[in-house]
């Protein structure tokens, strides 16, 4: 990914806007709904102790992503600022999970068989 990449996660889907390079204007919008793409091998990377950056690297389906962020607060140190973003990674994955996981579709059995 290149530094014009943006990333917005919303509660139905992961949006990826990517920016081509710094001389061109093209922006490529590529949508990832949760529940029709496998979001897998999701890891939190700390630069060191010096710079407060967290690269969060993920796959969707066989699509590598990586997100770099910087923290930006030199008050918190590296450990407490990871250990915020890994409790939050971690507790968003386990209420999306749910939120979003089905494993009863009769409904659609319904639907279309009783038709």
């Amino acid at each position: 990914m290149t530094d014009a990449d943006d990333y917005c996660f919303t509660n139905r889907a992961i949006i990826h806007v990517n920016g081509e390079c710094a001389m061109s204007k093209k922006r490529l919008l590529r949508r990832y709904d949760y529940l029709m793409h496998n979001i897998s091998n999701v890891f939190l990377e700390t630069a060191g102790t010096i710079d407060l950056n967290v690269e969060i690297k993920f796959t969707i389906d066989n699509k590598p992503l990586s997100i770099d962020i910087h923290i930006g607060n030199d008050n918190v140190s590296p450990s407490a600022s990871f250990e915020e973003i890994t409790c939050f990674a971690n507790n968003w994955m386990i209420d999306h999970k749910e939120k979003y996981k089905k494993g009863d579709f009769s409904h659609i059995f319904d639907l279309y068989m009783n038709n």
